[in-house]
């Protein structure tokens, strides 16, 4: 059966090397990777879908922003619009965009600092039904000490601020993980 092909081959063939042409005893094919077509193509439904089977994905990045004033030890915050909270500057990555760059671009349209990233916290990547989200969450500095936060409203933040973890506290967060 296809299912007994399907778990003999890794069992007793794993070191043979691909050959050309290679008739599958299962189907009619020939292949130049037989172990790949009998685990695509000769897949039991027991053993669930293959990665060939799976329809692609698309995935959301975003590019976080832990931005620390070297000197005050004061975070930098986004006051996001509509009332929805302090939040860490960030946001998508543009299609083409390296993600550091990103992190670097976000955080002067939403906060109006320019920093220099120094280091990486985390990375998360959560699947989701139809596509996936990564973030990818820096550590920066601003390249200037006395650098001003944005403080004229647009579109992609009310302002910015400077804050000690003890405001930190007190303030509306849109979400609870820069605390």
């Amino acid at each position: 059966s296809e299912e007994i092909l399907w778990r003999h081959c890794p069992l007793y063939h794993v070191d043979r090397p691909n050959e050309r042409q290679q008739p599958c005893t299962a189907c009619p094919v020939a292949s130049n990777a037989l172990q790949v077509h009998i685990h695509e193509d000769h897949r039991p439904k027991s053993a669930g879908p293959s990665d060939a089977q799976i329809p692609p994905q698309s995935l959301h990045s975003f590019a976080l922003v832990v931005v620390r004033h070297p000197t005050t030890k004061r975070f930098l915050l986004v006051q996001e619009f509509a009332q929805s909270g302090f939040w860490l500057p960030g946001g998508r990555v543009d299609g083409s965009e390296r993600l550091e760059k990103a992190a670097i671009r976000e955080t002067m349209e939403e906060a109006g600092v320019e920093v220099e990233l120094k280091g990486l916290f985390r990375v998360e990547y959560s699947p989701k039904r139809g596509y996936s989200r990564m973030r990818v969450i820096f550590y920066a500095e601003p390249k200037d000490l006395e650098a001003k936060p944005k403080s004229i409203p647009d579109f992609e933040s009310a302002g910015a601020a400077w804050v000690s973890e003890d405001e930190l506290h007190g303030l509306p967060l849109r979400g609870g993980e820069p605390a």
